[in-house]
């Protein structure tokens, strides 16, 4: 029973981990297409891909500790009865990540906001049209 909830754990970290990997890299390849097509609709997408991977990192972060509680409490043949644990650098680069996913979001949500006065540059009609003249 024990070594089944073991396995369970190590492969929601792994298929986390993966997912994780995909939308960081879709939310990097959004924030660089907004770079060449200015329009805030892209930026709001780049952030939403942002938050999406911070959770997944944090849901990593939190399962992968639950998985060593788990098994420290409850198979003492992985972890044996007073021996030490300490976080390795593979867990301070997750919080690391998470972190620059998090600082990401709020970077790329708070550059969206809509500008009415100023067009994007890339807008094809930007162009500086004559004002309407409303007669009466």
């Amino acid at each position: 029973m024990e070594e089944e909830a073991l396995s369970n754990y190590q492969r929601t970290v792994a298929a986390f981990s993966i997912i994780s990997l995909c939308v960081i890299a879709m939310g990097f390849l959004f924030s660089v297409y907004t770079f060449y097509q200015t329009r805030y609709m892209y930026k709001r997408l780049a952030a939403c891909s942002h938050v999406v991977a911070a959770g997944c990192v944090l849901i990593v972060i939190e399962v992968a500790t639950s998985l060593f509680n788990f098994a420290s409490q409850r198979m003492p043949s992985v972890h044996l009865p007073g021996s030490t644990w300490h976080y390795g650098y593979s867990y301070m680069l997750a919080w690391v990540t998470f972190i620059g996913e998090v600082t990401a979001a709020i970077a790329f949500g708070v550059c969206s906001r809509k500008r009415k006065k100023d067009k994007a540059p890339d807008d094809e009609y930007a162009i500086e049209e004559e004002p309407t003249i409303i007669g009466r």
